[in-house]
């Protein structure tokens, strides 16, 4: 099945379940932070896995 990218608003919206999904992976917050700004490529990963 493939999934369309969501906009800003519909990830604003669910920010907290994104939030809830990084814990349960064991990321914190600025370990995301560093993921976000050192390897955008691993971002976009976990974002697809959402």
């Amino acid at each position: 099945m493939k999934y369309s990218r969501l906009t800003k608003e519909q990830f604003e919206e669910l920010h907290q379940e994104f939030i809830n999904f990084l814990a349960s992976q064991t990321i914190s917050a600025d370990e995301w932070q560093d993921i976000k700004t050192n390897t955008p490529r691993r971002c976009r990963t976990r974002i697809r896995c959402v």
